[in-house]
């Protein structure tokens, strides 16, 4: 600064303008960056107290290098984005530990998963977890990740972004798609936060589940352990308070229910359940009943139609089989928080018989719900037009196999070549192969749910898939997996159970 003042004393005129103007410039501009920093500081002071204020009040979270922040973003609105850990759709892993997640993607740990993967998009997010640490294979789309992931692999995506191909991995035993998770009061580590507009791409709201069941037939020994026991709801017990959490709850039923049906134990193939027993349908939560099963008839129409006014006046709609020919070939719409989805349902064994068959609904004769391929194609157009997700279901011929039959696979994917979403055998005595046919999922057989089967291991077996939607859209698929008891009662698998029936049936490759 001497230096300066003792330059401009000694110069000539036009020199001195020149200097003049050089140091105000200099002195300018150290104001203005000295200004510039004490704002950014205090405004990044201020979003730290707010992001602090909002994690101690909203999301009461003890730890926030749990989450990732933006603190290039200055405004003091939140917008929260959920990320997900996923793998490919067949992998046998089910959880992931937050620690393990970083090691996998802070430090690439192969010993946990052999390839990790981030969308390109979402890099900047994922480093406010991370940091520079970040070590993960970029990618360009979700469709690309479906097509290179394997079961040994993991990704990190939105959760708006989950498409069904991917399996949704819990986080230290925390399910996202829990119906009962709260974001705001859990510790799910994986949320990001910034300053940006408010929102979220969970939301809770819109997000919908629908849970599938296999073969019910209340009969037989079945109804012989509800009287033994004095319970209406015995077969229920063990699964009812996880699968009535779902908003739509999914039943095939093989057979008719009224009040004079006769107890018989033995391995008849002449079916029928009490009326008291829908209670165990009823604990469950189911709303929505199949009515293809090939025993609907087996007591004659009338208790057929005795026993639809029993599901009715119990809250439940049906779909696969009717008080006559239109009505058992109606399409079922079901709307819940911005998703409809269309059920559809054929008799397709039955129907090898012609519709003068005694169990086919002809004119005005009660029954189930006929099938051909023509009458199949144009009924799925008009639910596609109409809805944002298509389910058919089939009662198909049975066969005691993992594998189904030929005939089921041209079948099952002629629908789906039709315009359906889904496919799902109610017919299978056992779990069937589960197929991603054109991006679209098939479950060629679900096993028993309450039946008698106690004969071997794979009557034994059940599965269960459960459908998580988002406005319209279909996120993600789990599949929960059931053994029978007591000749009446499903119950969730072991670990070793699980194993043994998804080792049978899910698919190696996922497109």
């Amino acid at each position: 600064m001497v230096f300066l003042c003792y330059n401009l004393f000694i110069m000539k005129n036009k020199n001195k303008k020149i200097l003049i103007f050089i140091v105000f410039s200099f002195f300018s501009l150290a104001i203005v960056l000295f200004f510039n920093h004490t704002t950014a500081k205090t405004k990044k002071q201020e979003f730290e107290k707010s992001k602090k204020e909002i994690l101690e009040k909203n999301l009461k979270i003890e730890d926030d290098k749990m989450f990732g922040f933006d603190l290039n973003k200055n405004d003091k609105k939140i917008y929260q984005k959920v990320f997900v850990p996923v793998t490919h759709f067949s992998s046998p892993k089910e959880n992931i530990s937050y620690s393990e997640l970083k090691e996998v993607f802070s430090n690439y740990n192969q010993k946990i998963f052999s390839g990790n993967f981030i969308l390109k998009e979402n890099q900047r997010e994922l480093l406010g977890f991370f940091g520079s640490k970040l070590n993960a294979k970029n990618i360009d789309s979700i469709e690309e990740l479906k097509n290179i992931i394997t079961t040994s692999d993991i990704a990190l995506v939105p959760f708006d972004k989950l498409i069904p191909q991917l399996k949704v991995l819990k986080i230290d035993d925390q399910n996202i798609l829990d119906k009962n998770i709260d974001i705001k009061n859990s510790k799910y580590p994986t949320i990001y936060i910034e300053g940006k507009t408010e929102g979220s791409n969970f939301q809770k709201e819109k997000n919908i589940q629908a849970v599938f069941t296999g073969v019910t037939a209340i009969s037989r020994t079945v109804q012989t352990m509800i009287d033994l026991k004095r319970d209406h709801i015995f077969p229920a017990r063990a699964i009812m308070d996880e699968l009535k959490k779902s908003d739509i709850v999914h039943v095939n039923s093989e057979n008719s229910f009224f009040d004079t049906c006769p107890t018989n134990p033995a391995e008849s193939l002449i079916l029928c359940g009490k009326t008291e027993s829908i209670k165990s349908l009823k604990a469950i939560g189911t709303n929505i009943v199949d009515l293809n099963g090939n025993h609907q008839t087996d007591f004659g129409t009338e208790k057929f139609l005795e026993s639809i006014g029993h599901l009715e006046e119990n809250g439940m709609q049906y779909f696969g089989g009717g008080k006559n020919e239109t009505d058992a070939a109606k399409i079922l719409y079901k709307e819940t928080s911005g998703t409809k989805i269309a059920f559809l349902s054929y008799a397709y064994f039955d129907s090898l018989n012609g519709k003068a068959y005694r169990n086919i609904a002809n004119g005005e004769r009660a029954g189930v719900n006929f099938y051909n391929l023509e009458k199949m194609n144009l009924n799925v157009a008009e639910a596609s037009k109409n809805s944002d997700f298509v389910v058919v279901d089939y009662q198909f011929n049975e066969t005691y196999s993992y594998t189904p039959l030929l005939k089921q696979r041209e079948v099952f994917r002629s629908t789906i070549d039709a315009g359906a979403d889904m496919v799902i055998g109610v017919q299978s005595h056992q779990p069937q192969e589960i197929e991603f046919y054109n991006d679209k999922i098939i479950f060629y057989g679900l096993g028993n749910l309450f039946f008698d089967q106690m004969w071997s291991e794979p009557t034994r077996q059940g599965v269960i898939p459960r459908l998580t939607f988002s406005n319209g859209r279909l996120l993600s698929i789990e599949i929960l997996t059931t053994m029978l008891y007591d000749y009446a009662q499903p119950r969730f698998t072991t670990e070793e159970q699980r194993k043994n029936i998804l080792i049978n049936i899910l698919p190696e490759k996922i497109n």
